[in-house]
């Protein structure tokens, strides 16, 4: 386990836009990161594209356990799951890509919700955009 960075992800899709987040550990430093995709997707493509934003941002690292409390995205990368939905598979094959071309060594690991740090940081910022909506602040 030693010399492997841990990254955390979780995505978060609705009707108008969808959040991809990961918070990205390594030697005990923790750093967190989130992309709106400003389009809409199902939580499904969101997990994948939050995983996408971390291999796409990680590129420089040689081991990296992805940690996800989505069963369906690491079963399916783990290849013990056939990715039957025609999106899905499209992401899915974009992260083997990406995985192939970084030259990465990748190990999935499913975690509960409670432990995934990126799901607890994207519920905080979904909390605080419904405040704002709340108080009459436009958030964009």
């Amino acid at each position: 386990m030693s010399g492997r960075d841990i990254i955390y992800i979780d995505g978060g899709g609705k009707s108008s836009t969808s959040l991809g987040v990961y918070a990205y550990v390594r030697h005990g430093r923790q750093e967190r990161n989130m992309k709106n995709a400003k389009a809409a997707m199902t939580n499904n493509e969101a997990e994948y594209s939050a995983m996408l934003y971390a291999f796409e941002n990680c590129k420089y690292h040689d081991v990296i356990e992805i940690r996800s409390d989505s069963e369906l995205l690491v079963k399916q990368m783990q290849g013990k799951f056939k990715t039957k939905n025609e999106d899905l598979l499209l992401l899915q094959n974009f992260a083997y890509g990406l995985i192939d071309a970084f030259e990465l060594d990748v190990v999935y690991k499913w975690i509960p919700r409670e432990q995934n740090n990126a799901g607890i940081y994207l519920e905080q910022v979904k909390k605080n955009e419904k405040r704002k909506r709340s108080s009459g602040i436009i958030v964009d």
